[in-house]
């Protein structure tokens, strides 16, 4: 999930669509069937945002070592590449209600859309006569 302004969204030259800001967010809040997943709710601490920073090294698992996978540094992070990562599969959820709970620092002076994209592990697998179907991973 990222935040970005409509204008951003809409494209142009003067913005990149692949820059995420903070935009005042202050704590999230993610419950599946009104429970909290664990480690939620994610806080900024004092403008601390390493809490938010370390959910997303532990679930992308781009743990900070430039000279091996070229991980965002914590900088770039919460400059430019402010991006929540939720792994459902890892909480062993396979249904339910997902609501995201967003607190900002102070009210918003305008609209922001929260841009969410679900990642689903599917597998194309062949017949002996090689017709193909698709069936999701376990």
């Amino acid at each position: 999930m990222g935040l970005m302004s409509p204008s951003v969204f809409d494209g142009g030259f003067a913005h990149s669509v692949f820059k995420f800001e903070r935009h005042g967010l202050e704590q999230i809040d993610l419950e599946v069937d009104n429970q909290s997943l664990a480690g939620y709710p994610i806080s900024l601490k004092h403008g601390n945002g390493i809490e938010f920073y370390m959910n997303y090294l532990k679930t992308t698992n781009r743990y900070d070592n430039v000279y091996s996978n070229g991980a965002l540094s914590y900088t770039n992070f919460m400059e430019s590449n402010f991006l929540l990562f939720i792994d459902f599969k890892g909480e062993k959820l396979t249904h339910g209600q997902a609501i995201v709970k967003l607190k900002f620092t102070s009210l918003l002076d305008s609209k922001l859309l929260l841009v969410f994209m679900p990642v689903y592990e599917k597998s194309v697998v062949y017949d002996s006569y090689f017709n193909a179907s698709i069936e999701s991973q376990k």
